[in-house]
């Protein structure tokens, strides 16, 4: 990873370290709200998923987060030793 992560700062209010906030009349997760600062887009426009490239739940460090699929997150956690 060519950067550190950058901890939400928040005390989680979801399992695993995920902390979310109101935003628009939404719950919002801070990562997604994190990634469409930094892309310039509106958060409704952040792609469904977004996978944290350095597993680390509590980062919004938006060069670790990565769209992808369900499929990718499931292939992501089985070659980092993360399945059951």
């Amino acid at each position: 990873m060519q950067s550190d992560c950058i901890d939400h700062g928040y005390r989680a209010n979801k399992p695993g370290g995920y902390h979310q906030r109101r935003v628009k009349g939404k719950l919002r997760y801070v990562h997604r709200l994190a990634y469409a600062e930094h892309h310039g887009i509106d958060i409704d426009d952040v792609p469904p998923l977004l996978r944290h490239k350095c597993d680390n739940p509590r980062c919004i460090n938006p060069h670790h987060l990565l769209p992808g699929s369900h499929q990718d997150n499931a292939n992501d956690r089985v070659s980092r030793g993360r399945s059951a």
